[in-house]
């Protein structure tokens, strides 16, 4: 077995698409078990912060300013995607993961403080359970070989923008993007993780699984991020 000169021990990384069944099997364990690790460490990060004496202040001011932190969150989310680049130390890796697992906990904040402050924590659980099992079955599709989901590829690539200038317009002028923006971004990122998923099975090399699992967790938070609008809406 050819050694892998970046990190001793390991086989010579490969096409995730030609690669043995048994081989691909592991790197998809990979893949989630960092999807996994990274939400779990959400978890306690949104606790602390949520915990924290000045969380109410920090929210307040995040309302103030929304759009530096969501630009703000583009730039960690950039960073984050050239340090989890196969072939890179891991460790650098992982520190980009975790950068990007604080920003989302960080940019969480708001809509977690409204659903504690005036709503009911069941909407939290009720959310997570929601999106679990729409993360579950987008995934056991796009995992599906006969499937092809790289036909969402120019949709995908327009409705980001397009989606992205809509929440800055709305924040600028200040008018409300109501239930359906919600629902529609629900299916935006739904439609992500089809594609992403199916990518990642037939274009991503087996040392990628760090990458690969950022950029699910991407998209699996901002389909979090949507359903719990939208149940906080609807109550």
């Amino acid at each position: 077995m050819q050694q892998y000169q970046g990190y001793p021990g390991f086989a010579q990384p490969q096409e995730v698409a030609t690669a043995p069944p048994a081989v691909r099997a592991e790197f998809m364990r990979k893949v989630y078990f960092h999807i996994a690790g990274a939400f779990a460490v959400f978890l306690v990060l949104e606790g602390i912060l949520q915990a924290m004496p000045f969380a109410e202040e920090m929210v307040n001011a995040m309302n103030n300013i929304w759009l530096i932190v969501i630009i703000g969150m583009s730039v960690v989310g950039w960073i984050a995607s050239r340090w989890t680049l196969p072939g890179l130390p891991l460790s650098q890796q992982y520190l980009g993961l975790g950068l990007y697992t604080l920003g989302q906990a960080i940019i969480f904040m708001p809509i977690v403080a409204y659903i504690r402050f005036y709503e009911d924590d069941s909407v939290l659980v009720t959310g997570g359970l929601i999106t679990l099992g729409l993360v579950v079955g987008l995934s056991l599709i796009a995992i599906d070989p006969r499937t092809d989901f790289s036909i969402l590829r120019a949709a995908l690539f327009i409705a980001f923008p397009v989606s992205l200038a809509l929440v800055v317009a709305s924040i600028i002028v200040g008018f409300g993007l109501g239930t359906w923006f919600t629902l529609a971004m629900i299916v935006l990122a739904s439609g992500s993780i089809l594609y992403q998923t199916d990518q990642i099975m037939k274009r991503s090399r087996t040392d990628a699984y760090v990458s690969a699992a950022l950029g699910l967790f991407s998209s699996i938070m901002l389909l979090l991020w949507y359903v719990l609008r939208l149940l906080a809406a609807r109550r």
